[in-house]
């Protein structure tokens, strides 16, 4: 659990205000449907994870910071920033939402806090 601290403090940072109507459900499907683009490269980061590619990691971190970036850019504009409790109910709904991609996520913290 401990390794879900380094990305997700910068995902809420991304994604940190809310209109009144939006719920954590909803939020969490737009972030994890703008990522997606990460989850579809699970195979070839797990086999880079294996064979100790720090290369092929680095280029998957600098894809995975491109595509946050723009993903936060997008959600903040249509929800605004994502603080205290809300910010959490988003993260605990991505959990359901799109597992794969955080457990992507959450592997590529994994390999580089190693």
């Amino acid at each position: 659990m401990k390794r879900y601290y380094l990305f997700w403090p910068l995902l809420l940072a991304l994604f940190s205000c809310h209109r009144a109507g939006d719920t954590p459900e909803r939020i969490a499907r737009d972030i994890c449907g703008c990522m997606s683009p990460l989850a579809r490269q699970q195979e070839s980061l797990e086999a880079a994870v294996e064979r100790n590619d720090l290369e092929m990691l680095r280029d998957y971190t600098e894809e995975m910071e491109r595509v946050m970036s723009k993903c936060g850019a997008e959600i903040e504009k249509k929800y605004g920033p994502l603080k205290g409790e809300l910010g959490e109910q988003v993260r605990q709904a991505m959990q359901r939402a799109c597992p794969e991609l955080v457990a992507t996520l959450n592997k590529v913290e994994s390999a580089f806090v190693k």
